[in-house]
């Protein structure tokens, strides 16, 4: 390739309309060039060495070097400035040698026109003058034509020069600060660590938390997070992190400005396989994929998941694989990890791979064999349950997987290999526990207000609660239980250094339901659902103090105009088609899901209650709680009482056993924790062993 076409390859590398609006930064380092040249035919290992031969072809090397370039630019603006510029072959020479010496940190960093005359294939002689009056006006030219006569639609301008003896160097050198690949792993920090698009934040508070990413991210990025502490670069560098982040819109992207989507592990324990799928996004769907030589098409997939024919395999583990759309436009990307923790997805039913372990939440856990016991000592440090190793789910060579992990503490340090299994899901502090009385809002009951948690960090923040300053957190971290500041009831607002969230502390939530529920004593199972019929009898005060218990088979029914039970507060896993809780053998109630007016306008969950205060007023002991979702249910153990002798009518015994019937042989059922399990597997035995009859002949 000559000068011309690699200024043209270089433009088109940078520039464009998919650039529109976002902060460009003219960085040809050596790893972009071959990206370049091969993108344009030439071998990847060769294309640097092109490059620097194009420019030198042009290049003088007398005294000054650049009278090709200003013969170009005088012809490029009796053109009318056309597209491309023709100079951008020359700035990112320029560029280069910046990225070749900011690479070698500290003292031992080589001078710059050195590097420079190394490139540009001059003699050492010439005028570094004749640099000092042309180089800074082509970034001018480059930024007045950017912003004037393209308004920004092609990338917006970064370069800027520095007040010190090198001011003259420093338009390369700011572009040189960041790298394309750097970039991309900004943006995947930003999202990792919690960051909101176009948040504003602290250039020194901004490292410290990227210093802390990038001990777990790996060794590229860890080099750029030292550079933010370089003693030279270092406040230029954090300023740069900071202006991305203050631009930043939320996606994930390559060099090239391709977006990135991380390809998800599904783990299906009822048919013991796991697979690779892509997470469909409306904004960020592509219209197909080629993998293997095969289109794919995802325009009219449906679900939250696309199925992708890629075996979960030793290489996809150890090394990872990169796939793109049809359309070249997205990069679907699975990164190596030693340890990938699963969370179950209740709406499709199977485990899905996530970046980081979520607080009280059960898990399975695929570990490299290697790291085996420094995993199992890091979860009993969380204060989980042993987990067991599950052998029905066959896995690559190499690894084992795990299940019933539940990390019930959050910690400040670990290891970076294993950090994938601290309940912090983010860089960011978060807040954890308490009594929330409202899912998904930041609301709790007083005497109840979460925990702050705050990773450490290598500089000093203040935490401020309501604008006054409580502690100080540093290198170790922070955990602030908020209800030892006695908090009173109303609105709060929690900051540490930029990140700020609000909380609501409330003494009560009841609310009164417009009518008393009634009570149905029979239910049949039917096409759709369980239903209830039979004569019905209301929820009294003689009733709760001293009438007939309820007994087996009730169902909790809605009265005529809509209203909720007495005692609905909250449950934070919403359930699409209702509850079933159930007590000792013979003993179910259904909660129906349809969610009244009054509960809807208050912004109470949906088909929500507590369980305990039922357990009071229908004069059962809750044993088990199923949530009902669309395509699968979830068991979640109440109590631990011993098994008694069944009790009640024939009738009613016959709906209990019918319902554990059906989720005994349900392909989509899960459970909160491995100990769950067990007790509701004893539980279904007694129901199958002592009244499969009645069950069988309804």
């Amino acid at each position: 390739m000559n000068e011309e076409q690699w200024n043209a390859a270089i433009f088109d590398a940078f520039f464009g309309e998919d650039q529109d609006g976002r902060e460009v930064y003219l960085c040809p380092d050596d790893e972009t060039l071959r990206e370049i040249g091969a993108e344009n035919g030439l071998d990847q290992d060769a294309a640097v060495a092109d490059f620097e031969e194009a420019v030198q072809a042009e290049s003088r090397k007398g005294r000054d070097p650049f009278p090709y370039w200003r013969f170009g630019l005088s012809q490029w603006e009796k053109q009318g400035r056309p597209v491309p510029p023709p100079f951008i072959a020359l700035l990112g020479a320029t560029v280069l040698a910046a990225t070749r010496r900011v690479s070698v940190g500290g003292a031992g960093r080589p001078p710059y026109y050195a590097q420079l005359t190394q490139i540009l294939g001059l003699n050492t002689d010439w005028s570094q003058d004749k640099y000092r009056k042309f180089i800074p006006e082509l970034w001018g030219e480059l930024t007045d034509w950017l912003v004037d006569k393209h308004g920004g639609m092609l990338g917006l301008p970064t370069a800027s020069t520095w007040d010190h003896f090198e001011q003259h160097i420093g338009f390369s050198n700011s572009q040189a600060l960041l790298t394309g690949s750097e970039r991309a792993e900004l943006h995947q920090f930003f999202r990792d660590a919690g960051f909101e698009p176009r948040q504003v934040v602290e250039p020194r508070e901004l490292a410290a938390r990227l210093r802390q990413w990038s001990r777990i991210a790996g060794q590229g990025s860890r080099k750029l997070a030292d550079r933010a502490y370089d003693d030279e670069l270092g406040s230029h560098v954090r300023n740069v992190i900071a202006s991305e982040l203050k631009h930043w819109d939320g996606s994930v992207r390559t060099r090239e400005g391709h977006r990135v989507l991380e390809l998800k592990l599904l783990l299906d324990m009822r048919r013991n396989s796991m697979g690779v799928a892509l997470r469909l996004v409306d904004d960020n769907r592509p219209e197909a994929l080629v993998i293997g030589g095969e289109r794919y098409e995802t325009a009219e997939a449906t679900g939250q998941f696309l199925p992708l024919p890629l075996a979960v395999d030793a290489n996809l583990l150890n090394v990872g694989t990169r796939l793109v759309d049809a359309q070249q436009k997205m990069r679907m990307v699975f990164r190596p990890r030693d340890v990938i923790p699963f969370t179950f997805d209740e709406q499709i039913g199977r485990w899905v791979s996530t970046t980081r372990a979520a607080l009280e939440s059960p898990h399975c856990v695929l570990v490299r064999d290697d790291l085996i016991a420094e995993v199992r000592a890091l979860m009993k440090e969380l204060r989980s349950d042993e987990p067991s190793i599950t052998r029905k789910v066959a896995v690559p060579a190499g690894w084992t997987l795990l299940k019933g992990f539940t990390p019930r503490i959050a910690l400040l340090r670990v290891d970076p290999a294993l950090a994938a299994l601290v309940p912090a899901a983010s860089e960011q502090p978060s807040l954890a526990g308490g009594l929330r009385v409202v899912s998904g809002l930041s609301t709790y009951l007083v005497g109840g207000a979460p925990d702050l948690i705050v990773p450490g960090l290598g500089i000093k923040i203040n935490v401020s609660v309501d604008d006054a300053i409580v502690e100080e957190v540093g290198e170790d971290g922070l955990i602030l239980p908020l209800q030892e500041l006695q908090l009173r009831s109303g609105e709060h607002t929690v900051s540490v250094g930029s990140w700020t969230r609000g909380l609501t502390l409330v003494r009560e939530v009841v609310e009164r339901p417009l009518c008393e529920p009634t009570i149905g004593h029979h239910l049949i199972s039917t096409s759709a659902g369980i239903v209830a019929t039979g004569p019905a009898t209301e929820i009294t005060a003689l009733s709760r103090e001293g009438g007939e218990p309820i007994i087996a088979g009730a169902a909790v029914e809605l009265g005529a105009t809509g209203a909720a039970p007495a005692y609905a507060t909250m449950i934070k896993a919403q359930a699409t088609r209702g509850y079933w809780a159930f007590g000792q053998p013979g003993e179910v109630v259904e909660f129906h899901p349809e969610q009244p007016e009054w509960a809807r306008v208050i912004g109470l969950s949906f088909n929500s209650f507590e369980a305990e205060v039922y357990q009071v007023d229908l004069g059962l002991d809750f044993l088990f709680v199923a949530r009902r979702f669309i395509q699968s249910t979830k068991i979640v153990g109440v109590g631990r009482a011993s098994m008694l002798a069944a009790s009640g009518d024939a009738s009613s015994i016959a709906s209990w056993a019918a319902v554990v019937s059906e989720l005994a042989t349900s392909e989509r059922l899960s459970f909160s924790s491995a100990s769950c399990e067990m007790r509701w597997n004893e539980y279904a035995e007694i129901a199958l062993a002592v009244f499969g009859d009645e069950c069988s002949d309804e």
